[in-house]
């Protein structure tokens, strides 16, 4: 099993400012294990509210993987709940993936 880091991590940042939510420390990772013929992306991040302590309603920070041909290769998200939120959560996204490669990655906040 190994992982290896991904240079190509990309945030919105009209989505950030549509959602009031600022994305930073975004970390993203390819792994494999070629034994289980298994393949994942890990990305990791923190997020923080630009408007209040509080969120209007709950936001999901989706994960997107791309092939090197701009193919979708795989989709997750990681849920921050109106409830629980207080400025800043610090969140970790995990896709299993089909593709034998991951080139890039695209993170965004979407309202849930």
């Amino acid at each position: 099993m190994r992982e290896r880091e991904l240079e190509k991590v990309t945030v919105v940042p009209e989505m950030e400012l549509e959602n009031g939510i600022k994305l930073s420390g975004i970390t993203a990772f390819y792994g494999e294990d070629t034994d289980d013929d298994e393949r994942w992306l890990h990305v990791l991040g923190e997020a923080t509210s630009t408007k209040s302590a509080k969120l209007s309603g709950d936001i999901s920070i989706v994960a997107t993987g791309y092939r090197d041909d701009g193919k979708v290769v795989g989709i997750g998200e990681h849920r921050l709940y109106e409830d629980d939120f207080r400025r800043m959560e610090t969140f970790e996204i995990r896709v299993d993936l089909r593709s034998p490669s991951v080139d890039s990655v695209k993170v965004f906040p979407r309202r849930a």
